[in-house]
Formats: C-alpha cells, sequence, structure tokens
C-alpha cells in the first residue's frame, strides 16, 4: 500500500508589518524623490519683483486704524510705510519680524508637453544672469513686438487684453470694505443720494430702496483723510517704500467684486465702473422667474442676457472688471455674456470715484466689497519702452508684478529669454508665511507660521 501524498508546507507565521512599512516608506520615499528630480519641486521667493501676488523677504504688521495686514519687503529704503487700505502714513516697522518669502510647487515638465502661455507665472533662468532661478509673469511670445504704453501691454501694434480670470490674477489691492478704520468707518469714503438709501453698517452697505420709484444712488471716493480731499488711485505699493509723495502714477484699470442681497424678488441694482475715459453700468433687473442682466456704455445697450432669479436673502457673488479697455461681468464664477472692447484710449485721466451703486424697489445688501485695481507697467528701462522690441524665434518678454521695484525683460542687457531656459511654472502656493502671536501667561511671543488662507492654485 502507497503511502500517501505529503501536502505541501503552508507558511502559518504571521505577517511582518514591520517589513511591510518599511517597503511602504521606502516606496513613499523614493516616490518623492523621483517627483522632486523629474517632476515638481518647491520654490522659494526670495525678492519683491512679483509682490504682491507672490512675496519675497517681508516684514509684516496689522494697520492700527483698520486692522489691514501689511507687507513691506525686507530691502525696503527704511522701515516706514502706509496702508493701501485706509491711507494711513507713517507706519512703524521697526518692531515687525522679519518673514521669509512665500514658497510654490513648481511643475518642472509642463513646458515639455507645450509653450508657455501669456499671463502665466513661469520659472527660468535669465539670460543676463545664471547664478540663480527668476519668477515673472509671461508677457511676450516668439516673433512678437512688445511695448509699455501707459501701463498696458501693446502686442504689434495693438491693446493687450486679459480675460477676466487672466485679470483676477494679475489684481492688486486697493481697499476693502471688511477692514473699516476705527471710530470714523467709511463715512468719509462714501457720497450717498438724497433719499438716503444706502446705510454703512459694519460689515455691509445696507441698502433700503423698496419704497423708492427712481433710483438712489451712492459712490465710492478715495479719500485722503490727511489731505483732506478725494485724489486720484495710484500705482504704489505699501511693500515698496516709505511715502505716498514720492512719484504714483494714476492708474485707470479696475475690479470690483461683491455680494449681493435682496429682500425680495422684485427690483433694480445697477454697478458703474469707470477707467477715466468711459462708463460701464451693468444693470440687474430682478423677477420671480428670472432676472435680466444689461451692460449700457453711456445711454447705449451694449450686452443682455437672462439669468436665474435672485431668491430673497440668498447672496450672490459678483465680479464687474473694466481691465485693458475690456468689460467683464461674471454671476456666481460664471460670465452670462461676452466681454465688451472699447478702443484703445491714452492718458485717461486720474480716477478718484472709480465705482457707484444705484438701487430702486428692494431692501437688501452689499457685502463683501472689495476693489482691485490692474498692474500698472512702468516705462522704465531700455526694451519695450520708447519704442516697440521685437523677441526672436523662441524668445519671451518677461515682466514683474511689482512693476515699480522689478529687474526684469525692460532693463536686462539681454531682454529675450529663451524658450530653453524656463525651468517651469508654479501651480500651487503651498507655504505662505505670517506672523503668529501667542500669549502664555504673562509671555506673549511672535513666530512665524503657515497663512493657510492664503494657500491657493497659481492660475
Amino acid at each position: 500500500m502507497s503511502s500517501p501524498t505529503s501536502a505541501p508546507d503552508i507558511d502559518s507565521s504571521p505577517p511582518n508589518h514591520s517589513r511591510r512599512l518599511a517597503e511602504l516608506f521606502v516606496l513613499f520615499i523614493i516616490t518623492i524623490i523621483f517627483l522632486r528630480i523629474i517632476v515638481i519641486e518647491p520654490y522659494g521667493i526670495p525678492t519683491g519683483s512679483m509682490a504682491p501676488t507672490l512675496l519675497g523677504n517681508h516684514k509684516q504688521m496689522f494697520c492700527p486704524r483698520c486692522g489691514h495686514r501689511i507687507e513691506i519687503g525686507d530691502s525696503a529704503a527704511d522701515l516706514h510705510s502706509f496702508c493701501v487700505n485706509c491711507g494711513i502714513t507713517a507706519l512703524d516697522y521697526d518692531s515687525a519680524k522679519p518673514i521669509l518669502g512665500d514658497r510654490v510647487m513648481v511643475n518642472k515638465t509642463l513646458y515639455f508637453f507645450r509653450n508657455p502661455h501669456r499671463w502665466e507665472v513661469a520659472v527660468f533662468q535669465c539670460p543676463s544672469d545664471y547664478s540663480k532661478p527668476y519668477v515673472k509673469r509671461v508677457i511676450g511670445l516668439p516673433g512678437e513686438s512688445v511695448q509699455i504704453r501707459d501701463g498696458d501691454i501693446f502686442i504689434n501694434g495693438e491693446l493687450c487684453r486679459k480675460s477676466q480670470e487672466e485679470a483676477l490674477a494679475c489684481s492688486i489691492p486697493v481697499w476693502d470694505y471688511r477692514f473699516a478704520p476705527s471710530l470714523i468707518g467709511w463715512s468719509e469714503n462714501f457720497k450717498i443720494g438724497p433719499e438716503k438709501a444706502f446705510v454703512l453698517e459694519p460689515t455691509q452697505i445696507r441698502i433700503e430702496a423698496a419704497q423708492l420709484s427712481q433710483p438712489s444712488w451712492i459712490a465710492y471716493q478715495n479719500w485722503s483723510s490727511e489731505n483732506r480731499r478725494q485724489e486720484p488711485i495710484l500705482d504704489l505699493l505699501p511693500y515698496n517704500n516709505s511715502s505716498r509723495a514720492i512719484s504714483g502714477q494714476t492708474v485707470s484699470d479696475f475690479l470690483l467684486k461683491g455680494k449681493l442681497m435682496t429682500e425680495q424678488d422684485t427690483g433694480r441694482f445697477a454697478i458703474e465702473l469707470t477707467d477715466g475715459e468711459a462708463r460701464l453700468q451693468i444693470d440687474i433687473e430682478f423677477h420671480p422667474e428670472g432676472s435680466f442682466i444689461r451692460l449700457w456704455n453711456g445711454k447705449k445697450l451694449i450686452r443682455e442676457a437672462r439669468c436665474n432669479a435672485f431668491r430673497p436673502n440668498k447672496p450672490r457673488s459678483w465680479v464687474f472688471s473694466l481691465v485693458d479697455r475690456r468689460a467683464s461681468f461674471s454671476l456666481d464664477g460664471s460670465e452670462w455674456f461676452p466681454h465688451y472692447d472699447l478702443p484703445a484710449a491714452s492718458q485717461r485721466k486720474g480716477v478718484a470715484e472709480p465705482f457707484r451703486f444705484m438701487a430702486q424697489g428692494f431692501n437688501g445688501a452689499v457685502s463683501d466689497l472689495q476693489l482691485f485695481r490692474d498692474i500698472f507697467y512702468r516705462d522704465s528701462g531700455i526694451h519695450g519702452v520708447d519704442k516697440p522690441f521685437r523677441l526672436k524665434d523662441r524668445e519671451y518678454f518677461m515682466l514683474g508684478d511689482n512693476s515699480q521695484n522689478s529687474d526684469d525683460s525692460r532693463t536686462w542687457p539681454i531682454a529675450g529669454v529663451p524658450e530653453r531656459n524656463f525651468l517651469g511654472k508654479p501651480f500651487l502656493l503651498h507655504q505662505p508665511s505670517r506672523m503668529t502671536h501667542l500669549s502664555v501667561g504673562s509671555s506673549n511671543y511672535q513666530f512665524p507660521s503657515v497663512d493657510w488662507n492664503r494657500i491657493h492654485w497659481i492660475h
């Protein structure tokens, strides 16, 4: 009788969890190294040439009058500046602590698959200085002729215009209703019509126009509390230097953001925006079955669209921009009709009253109201200033957002950046810093920490 075949040995020992964890850890490290070398790389912003979009090494404080946060470059001439929001001057930074510049994640492979696009931020090697990487915004593309005129970019002799998304990416804060000066609030910054249908509250502008048969209005003015007068909005940044008294350029391109809440499903609300030459108006007419949005240039109807109805007590966000002589309006993130382009205009007047509202037939409120300006490109330098600069094939013209304090294609001995010099595109601001205050008993401490509110994708 043959003996039974023996069963194969089965490893009944318990799994080695420590070994499995070690393997996963090694795999994780290899993946990180691969991504670090091949795909993505963190990059620190050391200088302020891209401020306020990306901040270099700087000092930070909060305005004692309105609470708005202010940054000043660590290499500024002195440690005094002003608050762009409320206008207070001679702010003392002597006690402010230094903060390292922003850190961004850079996609190192993107430009293997496509060319750099206009208005996007890129990291590259400057052909006049290979000692360190540079970060600037792409302005001119291969073969184009580039010139700066009155703060705008002209490509091949034509005004170069941004989409609203691009304009938002390039926007620079001017004023924020959410940070009202203590004691007086914003009372000096607004002119209110005789019907008094607008009430300035701490966090919003209250609208009481339900009983009005005619529109009531309110106008914002850029008011200097020190000079006791309205003044045109300038291109100065607190980040750069100590005084408003230095030569500032008047700006004309603006974006206005806010939220509108209505208590009725009928009525009318209008937003007027000017660039010193044209006055464009968005008119929203509320109806229970749907709302009408109209764009007017003076008395001429330019665009009209129907959108879903405004529901009582449901705030809706909107953006109205007049940038590069292009008017765009979006509601809840959607543009309901095509943008409208005005012809290029030179030597526009300074703007001290950039916007106003009108309301009729409803009660409600405007909240989260913020005014921004576009980048004003200074005409200092040797390339693309007095005359157009022609780029060669596979060359790009690069400019910093902080045009007053940026070393870029305007000033470099070699203006055009070759395509082969591009290192990647920043896609995430992942480590912005802020100063954190901590009290432990009777002791107070300050230390840098991550500014979670500024973490965002870079478009």
